[in-house]
């Protein structure tokens, strides 16, 4: 019903439902198969006893379950991650006309390569204010670039959105969203620390640029990251830099840091704070490879990060940029095992689980 009512009209939203997805690129991109009208597509008929059925199976097989879960956990703002420009068609697809998104391909700043970092919006929701791409290497505005032991090249988007649902009568940046989407590369370890400290700078600046623009003092609404990368490891560079509240080298004093929500999640802790969650749900780890069930490893390496201002001490949800505080926090499952789905269909839908997170503003 919320896309009858005008821009005006709409009830404002205290909830923000964010989730970051690695889809796992399509091997077969060149030969695209178009999506049936309705169902999905199955594999031919296979040998069971002969054929591993968790080995992986082409994207045609995988996008309707993919998207299918993350209609069934619903989002505002879904980050993706490793997307060819085919997928990004079939996803907008089966997700709908409700939806729009943002993001370029990696290899030349167009449609080349993996998108990889491309957000998608509910746009009933939702207006775009401004986006842009930068890429994590020494020179961030050449398309193609990598610098340092980065196997890939590695890209980062950056979105302002405006809250249509907002009752203020001006815009002000309260009623923006700041976000950031991105993929670390898999192999290089200082090229994902100095990834971190390129997106909190550049982040930092493209806050203050927007918000300028709309005439304010107050800080803004909140960052996010969407970002795939290593974290257990304190020894991970990528990882401790992002939440780091060291000055970053060439400071000004006026850093921006990020917090994992899987860590500040409003948790149950006594009989005052009942109606919350007792633990962040689901698996621990993120990454699952095209495994057995049971096989994974447990690293969390797809994560949703608030951004917190290195002036404001502490991790209350008064201390986020925007008040907000992390209300539900889970990682959603890529298998579907036993006996199949009603199709008969046995396998997973990427090689990574998604994780969603629900962000209430603070009242």
């Amino acid at each position: 019903m919320a896309s009858r009512f005008s821009s005006s009209t709409l009830p404002p939203e205290t909830t923000l439902r964010i989730i970051t997805c690695n889809v796992r690129f399509d091997g077969l991109s060149s030969h695209p198969v178009p999506i049936p009208p309705n169902g999905t597509i199955q594999s031919p008929r296979r040998h069971w006893t002969l054929e591993d059925p968790y080995k992986e199976r082409p994207w045609a097989e995988r996008r309707s379950r993919l998207v299918d879960a993350l209609w069934f956990w619903g989002a505002d703002v879904i980050g993706f991650q490793e997307v060819l420009h085919n997928q990004l068609r079939d996803i907008q697809s089966l997700l709908g006309p409700r939806w729009t998104y943002v993001g370029v391909g990696r290899d030349d700043g167009q449609k080349g390569g993996e998108y990889s970092r491309s957000s998608t919006i509910r746009e009933e929701r939702f207006e775009k204010i401004s986006w842009g791409t930068k890429w994590l290497s020494k020179h961030p505005d050449e398309p193609g670039s990598k610098d340092w032991d980065a196997a890939q090249t590695r890209i980062a988007t950056f979105l302002t959105l405006y809250d249509k649902s907002s009752t203020s009568t001006t815009r002000t940046a309260s009623d923006l969203i700041h976000l950031v989407n991105t993929h670390y590369d898999d192999q290089g370890k200082k090229s994902r620390g100095r990834a971190s400290w390129i997106i909190r700078e550049l982040m930092n600046g493209w806050v203050r640029m927007i918000e300028a623009e709309l005439d304010t003092e107050k800080a803004g609404e909140t960052e996010r990251g969407a970002r795939d990368a290593p974290t257990d490891d304190p020894r991970e560079e990528g990882y401790t830099h992002a939440i780091s509240r060291d000055p970053l080298p060439h400071s000004k004093g006026d850093d921006m840091y990020f917090l994992d929500t899987r860590l500040i999640l409003n948790r149950r802790q006594n009989k005052h704070t009942k109606g919350r969650m007792s633990a962040p749900y689901g698996h621990k780890g993120t990454y699952t490879g095209f495994t057995h069930p049971g096989c994974e490893v447990d690293d969390p390496i797809d994560l949703v990060l608030l951004a917190k201002d290195e002036n404001l001490m502490g991790v209350h949800a008064e201390d986020i940029r925007g008040g907000w505080e992390v209300e539900r926090y889970g990682v959603i499952d890529n298998v579907i095992g036993g006996k199949g789905d009603e199709t008969g269909w046995v396998g997973r839908w990427s090689d990574h689980r998604a994780v969603g997170v629900e962000l209430r503003k603070r009242t």
